[in-house]
């Protein structure tokens, strides 16, 4: 398959809001183990949940893009982690 650049940069955006909604959607639910009913859910305008998956990910390539990615590994990128997220209290 080939993609011309633009419609690459739309894929790629649409993954990424579409991962933004599932973490969004999902992190009041997260760990629970039964069948759950997602219908009606809403945030406050401009609201974002905190997405430690997407986050995740996100430092990751911060990091690759700062030391490269040859030098990831499971320290750097929790220095990284602890520099970049902030804790999130409830």
């Amino acid at each position: 398959m080939k993609l011309n650049f633009d419609t690459y940069k739309d894929k790629v955006r649409a993954c990424w809001v579409g991962k933004n909604i599932g973490g969004t959607m999902g992190a009041p639910y997260e760990g629970k183990r039964q069948v759950l009913d997602v219908k009606g859910f809403v945030t406050k305008p401009g609201e974002v949940l905190p997405n430690d998956d997407l986050d995740l990910q996100l430092v990751w390539l911060f990091a690759v893009e700062k030391i490269g990615p040859w030098a990831i590994n499971a320290n750097t990128l929790g220095e990284f982690w602890l520099s970049y997220i902030t804790p999130f209290l409830e």
